[in-house]
């Protein structure tokens, strides 16, 4: 009960706020996804989404009107075609460009050549606010249902595909994707520089937003109630604090809290990035002067907002340790919160070794510089923490590969 209210609050909310029913449904469904009840409430709603669904699918069949069909029956299938060819080629060539194997690629693309039921409620709602023709609709289900049924066909023939496009494609062209998939799923290491802008960068788009959206909740939705309730004068005041009193935290944690310490640490150490660091301090600083004069701009007049401006950023400079307390603890909830459905299934998985470790498998291409070496001179588990448990070549398997003897090394060497 409590997981469905939750579901319809932030459909109102998302409504009232302007945005459609199904966003406001996705987004607490995917919190609710990430608690440890999920299973609980995944089992205990499985009745209700059933009928939901039911509805859902008997309504859209209700709708669907087999003369429009007939009548649009060439832009149906122009789109449906359209939508195989297009998808699997733009999916195939994604995966490719991210650094899958081309086989791999192959597959996700003919595996994902259709649209989905969502595009129902997006032809709706665009018929519904007249932005589209009546005809969308009809055609919208028709190629859904059609690149439905052909998706399994599209999944079985995606083996005999690869293989065929396999033999048109020159060898030079596969070395080169060999060699580029390689290379993009190679784990390479940050330099100190890149990590501490990519957290500045972050950082700064996190608690920018935050701030943002408390200002305007608070000016659009709270300031006319506490209006009509206390009066005008005071209803800006009492909004105005309440508000910056939310934003306390956030506020410091845009302006003061340490980013990557130990990153920063290193380039400050450096002369010739302590100008960039000062900067970045400066930009920083800047920005959440910037945000909380926004802000009050929006309750007050501009005299009147710069000088609370300048009060906050002087109250923020002399309550840092208090702000900065309150903040950790605030951060340390919600870490916790966040991380509790890992948390409880690491609890619940046995204990394999006294590391943290887990299972994978590699494939190892044959232009690696590891190749014809030794797993004692590679000593992978010195310099990254893996170790071997079984090396599979073709249809022979090697389960722990014993430590090779000094003939056996003389012989490789030779």
């Amino acid at each position: 009960m409590t997981s469905i209210a939750l579901c319809l609050l932030m459909v109102v909310l998302a409504v009232k706020v302007g945005f459609s029913p199904a966003l406001g449904a996705f987004i607490m469904g995917s919190i609710l996804a990430e608690t440890t009840q999920a299973e609980k409430i995944e089992h205990l709603v499985k009745s209700v989404k059933d009928l939901f669904g039911a509805i859902f699918f008997v309504s859209i069949g209700m709708l669907i009107d087999p003369k429009m069909l007939q009548i649009y029956i060439v832009p149906v299938v122009i789109i449906t075609l359209l939508t195989v060819f297009g998808k699997t080629f733009s999916t195939t060539l994604g995966a490719v460009i991210s650094g899958q194997p081309l086989k791999t690629s192959v597959k996700a693309g003919m595996s994902l050549a259709q649209i989905g039921e969502f595009s129902f409620i997006i032809a709706i709602l665009g018929r519904d606010l007249k932005v589209t023709s009546d005809f969308l609709y009809p055609i919208a289900v028709a190629v859904s249902a059609v690149t439905t049924f052909t998706t399994p066909y599209m999944i079985k023939v995606a083996d005999p595909f690869y293989d065929w496009l396999d033999k048109f494609i020159p060898q030079k062209w596969k070395s080169s994707l060999d060699r580029y998939s390689t290379g993009a799923q190679t784990i390479s290491q940050a330099s100190d520089w890149q990590v501490l802008f990519k957290g500045y960068v972050l950082n700064a788009m996190v608690f920018s937003v935050i701030i943002l959206a408390l200002g305007l909740l608070s000016s659009i939705y709270v300031l006319p109630f506490a209006d009509n309730l206390i009066g005008d004068k005071w209803g800006k005041m009492v909004t105005a604090a309440v508000t910056f009193l939310f934003m306390l935290p956030f506020l410091w944690a845009l302006a003061v809290r340490q980013i990557q310490p130990k990153a920063f640490a290193n380039l400050w150490a450096q002369n010739k990035y302590k100008g960039p660091l000062t900067l970045f301090r400066t930009v920083r600083i800047a920005l959440a002067v910037f945000l909380v004069g926004f802000m009050l701009d929006r309750f007050f007049n501009f005299t009147v907002a710069l000088t609370a401006t300048a009060l906050i950023t002087g109250l923020l400079l002399v309550m840092n340790k208090k702000i900065q307390t309150f903040y950790d603890r605030l951060e340390k909830r919600f870490l916790s919160n966040y991380n509790a459905r890992e948390t409880a299934e690491a609890a619940r998985r046995p204990v394999l070794a006294p590391w943290d470790a887990h299972l994978a498998s590699f494939t190892v291409h044959a232009d690696w510089n590891g190749v014809g070496q030794t797993l004692e001179r590679l000593s992978l588990r010195e310099k990254y923490g893996i170790n071997v448990a079984v090396i599979e070549r073709g249809e022979r398997l090697i389960p722990i590969p014993p430590k090779p003897s000094a003939s056996s090394r003389a012989t490789a060497s030779r």
